[in-house]
């Protein structure tokens, strides 16, 4: 199971027709309210993602404080950021050093997400 945190419809689909190709299972949620009902029926069912992927930025706020949020509740899971912007410029962003080594630029190719996400479930994000 992968949880998107991403605002952007189209990314969305992308990611969504990548990882249905590789038979994972995915929820994906654009805001902080969705969000929060998601993690909660994740816990109710007790099932916790692999991996979590959230945008930089959305337009409800910050998706690195959402992914760290939500990182609290399923401590196992593989994390993935992804923006516009390249990662040089988002070195001062607050968190994003923590998260610099899991860091997807968008606009991404479907082989390049795959290869990340196949990636981050083998051997951990931050491995090679």
């Amino acid at each position: 199971l992968v949880l998107i945190i991403e605002s952007d419809s189209n990314a969305v689909a992308q990611m969504r027709r990548v990882l249905a190709g590789m038979a994972i299972r995915v929820v994906a949620v654009a805001d902080e309210e969705a969000l929060g009902g998601a993690v909660a029926e994740l816990l109710r069912a007790q099932t916790a993602p692999s991996l979590l992927i959230a945008r930089v930025a959305l337009p409800t706020g910050s998706g690195i404080r959402m992914l760290e949020e939500t990182a609290a509740h399923f401590p196992d899971a593989q994390q993935i950021l992804i923006s516009h912007h390249p990662r040089n410029l988002l070195l001062s962003v607050p968190g994003f050093l923590d998260h610099a080594g899991n860091f997807l630029k968008a606009e991404f190719t479907d082989d390049q997400f795959r290869a990340t996400v196949e990636r981050c479930l083998a051997r951990g994000c931050l491995a090679g």
